[in-house]
């Protein structure tokens, strides 16, 4: 018998003496316990197995090659020779027995069941020439190791090859599949030969100092395999250790470390070839940074707020997570847990994520509806109000103040409205929140300044300035204001009503005299002016469409018909693309391109350009309204 000592604190080996004279059995020392591994026993219908037999004495040695006697309590079931190789013949339950000096020593039971199995991983990937043994598992008994029964081949031979027990040499690169087959079954996972890495980069690569990590956020690792000649190697099999999952655990799919707790730990790459490669991981709360700080979104829309961890020069880290977001006015907008917005209604709302040790950032979110007008009210002045063009019912005051306020336009990024108003006398150019707050004034010259006209950019408004003597199409700066002329009329000639195109090059407006009104256009960074149409009308200015064509609005001299006209500036071909009964005035297309708006007998009409058709939107007042803009 041989003797085999298991734990640190077994004894030391020692050889058992035997009893009795030379044939007689072996005697077991007293105390010595039979037990035969493994136990229970699974198997396939046709499958072997061997068992083992250890003598296990008081001291925690054990006895190997003890005789035993086999014996099947059903040979049906499974059967067993003198070797004890087990081998299933039938499902069912049955056991083997194991007998030493004519008694029985141990029992274990046996089940015999047809199970699918797998082989375990979804591929299996080698470099050239390398080895590796593939595993087949049988998942309903317990993820057990399938060994017997087993014949293996690649589907493509000169890929690689594969021995009898499933270990496969890598012969050249390419894709091809592995294949087991055994017990009426069959099993494939793909074969990945890839070539030899030479180099691997790292960003960030390890470094002296940790790697931080945010508290409850996110940082990646990315690892790019390349070979000799620099061609990448994506199929390199890397593998990842993390030293404690309770402070960082990692995603390699992604190449995303996820930082748990406050502490500090370690991130292992290991790959053929190559020494481990070691990151300090040390997770702690960093600041936070809000993505948009703010947000311009219609009612009932959806947008969504992000918040990442950023180092201390302000370079986001990555994604924060389990944040706490809320609303100052949750009546206007509604925030969920993952930081989506929902407008509820028009007005303006701050929205807070919130981290579980206390650090805040915060978005300001503007709900809008679609469409800015001005209700003229006479005497009393005229506001400017927000109307949902699908919804003209709700309709949110902006702005009453007594003065004469006008020419109302969102900035591209719809958080500021442009307008010009006459309460300090003249007509300027004035800027205000999108609820009307934190109004100011961009000009304060001489003269009437108005119809301002937002750069695509937001940092210019185009308008028209109406100085004593002199007509200008004038550009200024929002912050601080500057003003300069891009165009000045001759003596006779008004210049109003401008636009500027959506690519930021071209401003149209109108030149009117005493006998007619054109449609000009100059170029933004200069050069002449240039008529483009001819005997406009007078009350509505030109508006682009996204594309860059233009439209404009055209009155006949015995005032018995017009029309609407969309004007392609590089061929100077003109359309009719809606007649009208009535003088249109304040025309205003959609931002989509899909809508136009216009004022025709101080009613609003909205036309779309899939059906054609025009509609009076009923609004909820009966005062006079002008001046549209999406």
């Amino acid at each position: 018998m041989r003797v085999v000592v298991f734990g640190p604190d077994a004894p030391a080996s020692r050889r058992i003496p035997s009893a009795g004279v030379e044939g007689d059995p072996p005697t077991l020392p007293p105390g010595t316990r039979v037990q035969v591994i493994p136990d229970p026993v699974y198997l396939l219908p046709g499958e072997r197995q061997d068992l083992r037999v250890l003598g296990l004495l008081p001291d925690r040695t054990a006895l190997e090659g003890i005789p035993v006697r086999w014996s099947s309590t059903d040979p049906r079931i499974a059967g067993v020779d003198n070797g004890g190789a087990v081998v299933g013949r039938n499902q069912g339950h049955g056991a083997i027995i194991a007998s030493v000096n004519a008694a029985a020593a141990d029992t274990v039971s046996v089940v015999v069941r047809d199970a699918d199995f797998r082989l375990t991983g979804p591929r299996l990937v080698l470099a050239l020439e390398a080895f590796d043994t593939a595993t087949v598992v049988v998942p309903s008994q317990g993820n057990r190791r399938l060994l017997d029964g087993l014949n293996w081949r690649v589907a493509d031979p000169s890929m690689a090859r594969v021995g009898p027990t499933g270990t496969v040499q890598a012969l050249r690169p390419g894709t091809t599949e592995l294949v087991v087959q055994g017990f009426l079954r069959e099993q494939r996972i793909p074969l990945v030969v890839h070539r030899p890495v030479s180099h691997l980069t790292l960003v960030p690569s390890p470094g002296p100092e940790p790697l931080v990590v945010p508290l409850m956020g996110t940082r990646p690792i990315h690892v790019a395999a390349s070979s000799v000649d620099s061609t990448p190697v994506p199929e390199a099999e890397l593998r990842w250790e993390v030293g404690d999952p309770a402070i960082v655990t990692f995603d390699a799919e992604s190449g995303i470390v996820h930082g748990r707790r406050e502490g500090i730990t370690s991130l292992t790459l290991r790959a053929d070839g190559f020494d481990p490669i070691a990151w300090a991981i040390r997770v702690e709360p960093t600041p936070l940074l809000m993505d948009p700080v703010k947000l311009v979104i219609e009612p009932s829309r959806k947008d969504t707020l992000s918040a990442s961890f950023i180092d201390l020069a302000g370079v986001p880290i990555g994604p924060a997570a389990a944040l706490t977001w809320t609303s100052s006015a949750p009546n206007v907008v509604r925030v969920d847990s993952t930081g989506v917005v929902t407008g509820l209604q028009e007005g303006r709302a701050t929205i807070q994520a919130r981290t579980s040790w206390g650090d805040a950032v915060s978005s300001e979110v503007h709900v809008v509806a679609d469409l800015l007008l001005v209700i003229d009210r006479g005497k009393a002045g005229s506001g400017i109000v927000q109307v949902r063009s699908h919804d003209p019912s709700r309709m949110t005051q902006v702005l009453r103040d007594g003065a004469r306020n006008r020419d109302p336009v969102f900035a591209p990024d719809r958080s500021t409205i442009a307008f010009a108003s006459d309460r300090s006398g003249d007509f300027d150019i004035y800027v205000m929140d999108t609820d009307g707050a934190s109004s100011r004034a961009l000009t304060a010259t001489p003269g009437d300044q108005t119809h301002p006209s937002w750069t695509p950019d937001g940092r210019y408004l185009v308008f028209a300035d109406q100085r004593t003597g002199q007509s200008h199409i004038a550009i200024t700066t929002i912050t601080p204001p500057t003003i300069r002329a891009l165009a000045s009329a001759p003596s006779g000639v008004r210049f109003s009503r401008p636009a500027v195109s959506p690519d930021g090059t071209t401003i149209a407006f109108l030149a009117s005299q005493s006998t007619q009104t054109d449609v000009a256009v100059i170029d933004r960074m200069g050069g002449p002016v240039r008529i483009v149409a001819r005997n406009v009308s007078p009350q509505a200015g030109p508006v682009f469409q996204p594309s860059g064509e233009l439209l404009y609005a055209r009155w006949a001299a015995d005032e018995s018909r017009g029309g609407i006209f969309r004007l392609d500036l590089h061929t100077g071909e003109s359309t009719v693309i809606h007649s009208v009964t009535q003088p249109p005035t304040s025309l205003a297309v959609s931002r989509d391109g899909t809508r136009l708006a216009y004022v025709s007998s101080a009613r609003l009409w909205h036309i779309s350009f899939k059906k054609g058709d025009a509609a009076q939107l009923a609004l909820p007042l009966f005062e006079r309204v002008t001046d549209p803009s999406f």
